[in-house]
């Protein structure tokens, strides 16, 4: 379907079928390939062809099942530029079989790649990723009826959930407090010790009641970011600051998104997915302004501490 006008999918077409027999050998004494006749030489030419990209998923065996629900519930994905479709999902197979088909117009085809994703659907969260399998579309063969279908083929999963993979990541780290999100500058490097060593400053009020929420994500592609684990930490937990004294570091362990909600059989002994190093504090030396800079009337910290003596008291009377 034509995400864009999907009404094109649906108009009449002018087709010319070239109806006849058709010479052998392309004609005699130079002549046309084809001469008029009362008969049909095939039921095909009738028709004019009109070319569409098929794609069948049969089945998929030894699919990687999840570290954290110890379960596997698969589906496919077929992209091909900016089309896409997906096959029905299976609950707890490793083995699953779905034996569909999807269709794509060649005069809609603008991608040179057919993408295939096997993915494990999640509860909570973004679905993950299990493999794929990249088709380059000069090399996809073209069948004309009454030609034989093509029989099925098995395809080894790339990036495959479990394996070792060539490509180390390059992340980053998206801070949230309240509504206010910040991010660090994308790691420069491929590594497995990522290491940024940068300053976010938000603005917080007591109590305190809100949470800094971390989450590391994998840049995967230039518009897709995978996410690697996150952690909430309670604004509390972190030392006050009035002077100039260093704020000691500590470790945090991140966890994968989603697995605080699965219960019962899905949930099992959680490890952590990674760790990340963290020097934070609640900063009193600041002043935080609410009101124009150009007729500011309180410039003191925002610590009472680190407020100055008064040097008098003024009574206003009227």
């Amino acid at each position: 379907m034509n995400p864009s006008n999907p009404q094109d999918d649906y108009k009449i077409k002018d087709t010319k079928p070239q109806l006849g027999e058709r010479w052998p050998h392309g004609g005699v004494r130079g002549g046309g390939g084809w001469i008029s006749s009362d008969r049909v030489t095939s039921t095909y030419d009738l028709v004019e062809q009109m070319y569409y990209l098929y794609v069948r998923v049969v089945k998929a065996r030894d699919l990687p099942t999840n570290p954290v629900t110890g379960s596997c519930d698969p589906y496919v994905e077929v992209k091909l530029g900016n089309y896409k479709g997906k096959t029905q999902h299976f609950e707890k197979k490793m083995n699953p079989e779905w034996n569909q088909v999807f269709a794509f117009a060649k005069d809609k085809i603008q991608s040179t790649d057919l993408e295939v994703f096997v993915r494990d659907r999640e509860m909570v969260g973004r679905d993950d990723y299990l493999g794929k399998v990249v088709f380059d579309m000069n090399e996809v063969p073209t069948r004309v009826p009454p030609d034989s279908p093509l029989a099925p083929q098995w395809y080894r999963l790339e990036d495959r959930r479990g394996e070792n993979k060539s490509q180390l990541p390059q992340v980053l780290v998206k801070a949230q407090v309240g509504n206010q999100i910040l991010k660090t500058k994308l790691c420069p490097t491929r590594t497995a010790n990522p290491f940024w060593n940068e300053d976010l400053i938000f603005v917080a009020a007591e109590p305190f009641e809100e949470q800094l929420v971390l989450t590391v994500e994998n840049k995967v592609a230039p518009s897709k970011d995978e996410l690697v684990g996150r952690i909430g930490l309670p604004l509390h937990i972190f030392e006050r600051r009035l002077d100039h004294r260093p704020v000691h570091s500590r470790w945090f362990n991140l966890q994968k998104f989603g697995f605080g909600v699965l219960e019962g059989d899905r949930r099992k002994e959680h490890k952590f997915s990674t760790r990340i190093h963290l020097r934070a504090c609640l900063e009193g030396g600041y002043h935080v302004l609410d009101e124009s800079t150009m007729y500011i009337s309180d410039q003191r910290p925002t610590a009472r501490q680190l407020w100055k003596q008064p040097i008098g008291f003024l009574k206003w009377e009227s």
